[in-house]
């Protein structure tokens, strides 16, 4: 959810609201490459956007298809970028089509911009106003001598994903038996059948629960008991 700031929300509810300009930043440090911020507009010098001290060349840019919906799936809008001189096909080559990497859009009244990009200063800039969205590149969709057009996806989508990232399995645990996650560095107790010993090279819990509760160390098994309704 994008939170819009106090002042950023009365000047948009003013009569005669100043301009909004989008700012972007793409990250692509990720894939072992660099941040990189840009804007469609320059500023009332001729220069770059300078937004809370930072510069945001001038390059083509827009979005398409974006928007909001509360039901289904969440939108996915396209970035759609200059390709000239091919920019983005090297960026592409060099860091898997950039998928995966970070994209954020600083929404911007020009009212609150740095006092740097007007030529007798700003009493009104905020380095606070701003609405700020994020996404991720899922792909690459098209890519010419003069465009390319990436599909973006909201970081919170969970696509492809298990909760909690593994396998969730009742009664049996994953962890390593005296391993850092198990916890347990104890006595002997039992061997993996569950029959008692003394020797330390026989010793297991069996990567079961009741190994854990024989070991008084049932608050670090790996294994996710409320699945099994059957469990006591």
């Amino acid at each position: 959810m994008n939170i819009i700031p106090s002042r950023t929300l009365s000047e948009l509810i003013r009569t005669e609201p100043s301009a909004r300009i989008d700012l972007w930043e793409a990250d692509l440090t990720a894939t072992g490459g660099k941040r990189y911020f840009f804007c469609n507009e320059q500023n009332e010098c001729g220069k770059a956007v300078i937004w809370q001290k930072r510069r945001y060349r001038p390059y083509p840019v827009r979005v398409e298809e974006c928007g909001m919906s509360g039901r289904g799936a969440a939108m996915r809008p396209s970035l759609v970028v200059s390709n000239l001189y091919g920019v983005v096909t090297g960026l592409a080559e060099a860091h898997q089509s950039l998928a995966g990497a970070a994209v954020i859009r600083h929404t911007v009244c020009v009212r609150f911009l740095d006092a740097e990009n007007f030529r007798h200063g700003n009493p009104w800039a905020d380095p606070q106003q701003e609405v700020v969205s994020r996404y991720v590149i899922e792909q690459l969709a098209e890519l010419t001598s003069l465009t390319a057009r990436f599909i973006l996806a909201v970081p919170t989508e969970t696509d492809g994903l298990v909760c909690p990232g593994r396998i969730m399995l009742a009664d049996l645990c994953p962890w390593e038996y005296r391993s850092e996650e198990c916890g347990y560095a104890g006595a002997s107790v039992t061997d993996s059948n569950g029959q008692p010993v003394t020797d330390l090279a026989q010793d297991h819990c069996g990567n079961c629960a009741a190994g854990c509760r024989r070991r008084d160390n049932i608050g670090r098994f790996g294994g996710f008991l409320s699945i099994d309704t059957c469990s006591a």
